[in-house]
């Protein structure tokens, strides 16, 4: 389970960091239609997921540094 975890956080990380990126590409506005829409439903699938995510990656660090204490 570890493992699962530590995976899906740095794939998580990895979007936080593309956010900026996909966020200033979008501003552009040299892409087409379709490009457009990807990095919309990008930015906001990384920008939700990063409200829903970080207060649940707090949490389980709080366990996990009670739990070695």
């Amino acid at each position: 389970m570890k493992e699962i975890w530590e995976i899906f956080f740095k794939i998580y990380l990895y979007s936080l960091f593309a956010t900026p990126v996909a966020f200033l590409l979008l501003l552009s506005g040299d892409q087409d239609y379709i490009v457009n829409r990807i990095l919309t439903y990008y930015f906001l699938a990384v920008a939700t997921s990063a409200f829903i995510l970080w207060p649940i990656f707090t949490i389980v660090e709080k366990i996990k540094k009670k739990k070695t204490n």
